[in-house]
């Protein structure tokens, strides 16, 4: 990764709608006039990355920045901190959105509390499923790489709210098991 000043020198950041754009680039970058002239003309002043999508369906932007691509979300960190990030989470799902108000560094378990609804989920709610065999709603809730049960209920509101009430106990965060785009 390069350094926060190098990256100042190469691209400009918009905190407030997270759009990343080209500088133009100076002579010395370049072994050409030729290379030099052309990058300038074709990249300065546009918008810098595009978007992919991750094998697991999400889309995220990324950035070639000389000749290693990496995610943009990372780049915009070490531009605005100066330091690389654990990883990068963007508090409303949206991998796309990046507002320097949507980013948070976070470590593995925390960004695990900021999970989207799955799309396997059948019950509409996180952590809460019907478990046939006793003809009840199962909650449960993992929590640092282990499943913790939060019993059998009768009623799906029941198991809901005892998931819930779990998220609360163990700091998940607002957005945890809503319906977001990837």
């Amino acid at each position: 990764m390069l350094t926060q000043d190098e990256l100042k020198q190469l691209i400009h950041y918009n905190p407030d709608t997270g759009a990343v754009t080209w500088l133009k680039r100076p002579r010395e970058l370049f072994k050409t006039q030729r290379s030099f002239n052309t990058w300038n003309t074709r990249f300065s002043g546009k918008v810098a990355g595009n978007i992919v999508n991750t094998d697991d369906g999400k889309c995220y932007m990324q950035i070639g920045l000389f000749g290693k691509t990496t995610q943009l979300h990372r780049v915009i960190w070490v531009y605005m901190t100066g330091e690389e990030p654990d990883q990068v989470d963007h508090e409303n799902g949206n991998g796309t959105d990046n507002r320097w108000s949507n980013l948070r560094d976070v470590d593995n378990a925390e960004n695990g509390k900021n999970q989207r609804l799955s799309s396997n989920n059948t019950s509409g709610i996180s952590g809460v499923s019907w478990f046939k065999p006793f003809g009840k709603w199962y909650a449960h809730i993992m929590v640092a790489g282990k499943n913790i049960s939060l019993k059998y209920h009768d009623h799906i509101f029941e198991a809901a709210c005892a998931r819930k009430s779990a998220e609360n106990r163990y700091k998940f965060h607002k957005n945890h098991g809503s319906v977001r785009p990837l």
